[in-house]
């Protein structure tokens, strides 16, 4: 009984203040103050000064209201010129606000028009002694904390940079952002530049982020008429359709969908006939049509740098939540999900390549000896669901079977790698008997993990030089690295040098060394390096604010 009484105590307490109003799934409501919005939890603040995080899946909606702060200012603005007694009156709506800073302005205004004002005369007193036991109470304190002090292993004590030197890593920042993505190599160049200025302090290199963001986020939102739209870029000029549900979300899962065809043939309508029906399960749904009709369209680089441009202004347009990208499509649109879901792995929840394929090495007989390069290894954090018609007249399973084969031998060697693959028969190049539900199902059930801790990568584009939380310099063909934070140890098989290691607090304990082991040896004992070369390189990367590092360890 006492813990319900003081649940009503608090929520009538918050019904006090002008705040936000935070509508939850159970069908309740919280009045208080928003201190922090995360894509995990909201901070908020209820009078008197209760704090509490509460589940971002339990909000249904937010409904903003002004703050007690906006509500000071319309206030103090609509005093008229020497009202003593007016600020009197809003001295102590501050003070039963919580405002106690804009409290005392009110109470020395008071002074300042009235100086024999009773009232404010003694809360003038009452404040001035509350300060002196303030400084008391802080002078014990440091007092104690110098005499209990003991010596302990601290990270390498790096300076603020000087506004000199912040200005030019802001000038870079702003070359970077200049420089077409296309041109990705002198946008390397430039992150080489701004590798010289380090060490930079957590807090320097921090204070980018908002600006990194905000640079990374720019450009054009997706225009689209009946459901019919174009992508804004002179490169890519593709055109898509679009399922947008009716139902308003906080964010909508994304639905990539590509179609089948070949030389001249294939469009986005045929891909929305098939997987349109996931909007009905909250997802915003794209169908691209391929600029260019050709064979096997979807593996090429224009293709596939077209699906990646068009997410980013999905994402710019929508609330989009970029732990649910979902990939799919069926035949020439299986192939192109099996290509660019594996090489942009870290991008995506969940992939679905149906009667498609990966491209193969063939040995004599007609075996296949290999899969094409940067493809099924890279999924060891992305689920993937895939099926064939045992007798495909067009696709031949080959293919599908060797991957389920090679995925079924890394789940044995690495753990768990997730996936499905099923084999149908009399189905020909068609759908599973059950139909395409199921696949979405499944994948809606899953959710991207933005930072694994174990991460499988076989580079294959040049301007793919991210892959999850290792930056490839030019010295990776094949990486497998992995962390433990328990013992704050990253251990990688592979490459010796030429990558590098990109860091955040969720990752590893930065206010701590990190030991690194390369092929059984140590080759790093000590703090990674704050790095705002780091933070622009992942932030522009994928411009999503929940994958994104701040400090590195260079090989």
């Amino acid at each position: 009984m006492r813990r319900w009484f003081l649940i009503v105590v608090f929520c009538a307490a918050a019904l006090s203040i002008q705040a936000d109003i935070i509508h939850l799934a159970s069908g309740g409501k919280v009045e208080a103050e928003i201190l922090e919005e995360t894509d995990d939890y909201i901070l908020v603040r209820m009078y008197p000064n209760i704090l509490a995080k509460i589940d971002i899946e339990r909000v249904e909606r937010i409904e903003r209201k002004p703050t007690r702060w906006q509500i000071y200012s319309e206030k103090s603005q609509k005093i008229a010129p020497y009202d003593a007694e007016a600020h009197w009156k809003l001295a102590k709506w501050c003070k039963k606000q919580g405002l106690y800073r804009e409290y005392k302005t009110e109470v020395e205004l008071t002074l300042s028009l009235k100086p024999d004002h009773k009232e404010a005369l003694k809360a003038y007193e009452e404040l001035r002694a509350e300060r002196e036991r303030r400084i008391k109470r802080a002078e014990k304190r440091a007092a104690v904390k110098k005499t209990s002090s003991k010596k302990t292993s601290t990270p390498k004590q790096v300076k603020s940079a000087s506004q000199s030197k912040l200005a030019q890593i802001r000038k870079l920042i702003g070359e970077f952002f200049s420089t077409p993505e296309e041109d990705y190599k002198k946008r390397e160049q430039i992150l080489e530049k701004l590798s010289k200025f380090e060490p930079l302090s957590r807090s320097d290199v921090l204070s980018f982020k908002r600006e990194i963001f905000r640079k990374a986020k720019r450009g054009p939102k997706a225009t689209y008429k009946g459901g019919r739209g174009q992508l804004n870029s002179k490169l890519y000029p593709g055109t898509y359709y679009i399922c947008i549900p009716r139902v308003k979300m906080r964010k909508y899962p994304l639905v990539i969908g590509l179609h089948g065809g070949g030389q001249g043939v294939g469009d986005g309508r045929t891909a929305l006939q098939k997987w349109a029906f996931a909007t009905r399960k909250g997802a915003i749904c794209v169908f691209p049509t391929v600029i260019k009709k050709e064979a096997t369209a979807w593996n090429k680089e224009r293709e596939e740098r077209y699906v990646m441009a068009l997410i980013e202004e999905m994402k710019r347009t929508f609330p989009i939540d970029t732990n649910r990208i979902y990939l799919v499509g069926h035949s020439m649109g299986g192939y192109g999900t099996w290509s660019i879901g594996t090489h942009y792995a870290d991008v995506f929840a969940g992939l679905a390549p149906c009667a498609g394929g990966i491209f193969v090495m063939m040995g004599q007989g007609g075996s296949v000896v290999g899969l094409a390069r940067g493809t099924v290894v890279n999924l060891k954090n992305t689920p993937i669901y895939f099926y064939h018609g045992a007798d495909d007249p067009r696709v031949p399973p080959t293919s599908d079977r060797k991957a389920a084969e090679v995925l079924a031998e890394l789940k044995k060697k690495y753990g768990p790698y997730e996936f499905v693959y099923k084999e149908y028969n009399g189905i020909g190049h068609g759908f599973p008997p059950t139909g395409l539900r199921p696949i979405i199902e499944w994948l809606f059930k899953r959710k991207r993990n933005p930072y694994p801790k174990m991460v499988i990568w076989e580079p294959s584009r040049p301007y793919k030089t991210l892959f999850w939380w290792v930056k490839n310099r030019g010295g990776i063909s094949q990486i497998v690295a992995k962390i433990d934070r328990a013992k704050n140890e990253i251990t990688i098989d592979g490459p010796s040098s030429g990558f590098s290691l990109y860091l955040n607090d969720k990752l590893v304990d930065l206010s701590k060394p990190i030991r690194v082991v390369i092929n059984g040896k140590e080759a790093f004992n000590d703090y990674a390096t704050y790095s705002v070369a780091a933070l622009l390189d992942s932030i522009a990367d994928k411009r999503d604010p929940q994958q994104f590092f701040y400090a590195k360890i260079d090989f």
